[in-house]
């Protein structure tokens, strides 16, 4: 899979300002920037004839109350909580639509794994969850990230 180390708001901050306007928890998996609310998760699509996913690892943004939850439980098996609204916080170059800010479901994962996305929003990515993808579009995605 591809993954994003922070979500876009933060790479906008100036590195200078980000200790001011940005928070992380001690964590690389927890931001705020400007007051906004972001956890990474994985956007898992199907590759047809494969057992394995393709991984997205992408930002939500979400409500400040979900992520004070998420936070003050993650240590803690959390798949039996309900799914909340959230965003899709990174722009994917690969789509021909703009993902950033496109709808989806977070569902909190387990101890040892990241919240998962679901795109609720018509998009090619919602497509992709739907009806899987090939070998050659991951291929050819693996390879424009430089990842062979």
């Amino acid at each position: 899979g591809v993954a994003f180390q922070h979500p876009d708001a933060f790479l906008s901050v100036p590195e200078r300002e980000r200790e001011e306007r940005c928070w992380a928890a001690n964590s690389t998996d927890l931001r705020q920037v400007d007051g906004a609310s972001f956890i990474r998760c994985t956007l898992n699509i199907p590759v047809l004839g494969r057992e394995h996913p393709f991984m997205w690892g992408i930002w939500a943004e979400v409500p400040e109350e979900r992520l004070r939850f998420y936070w003050e439980r993650f240590d803690r098996d959390l798949t039996t909580e309900q799914p909340f609204a959230g965003r899709i916080a990174n722009e994917i170059p690969v789509y021909r639509e703009p993902a950033l800010g496109v709808p989806v479901l977070v569902r909190l994962g387990g101890v040892t794994a990241r919240a998962t996305l679901e795109v609720t929003a018509a998009h090619e990515l919602s497509a992709q969850q739907r009806e899987g993808v090939s070998d050659q579009w991951v291929f050819e995605v693996l390879h424009r990230y430089g990842i062979t």
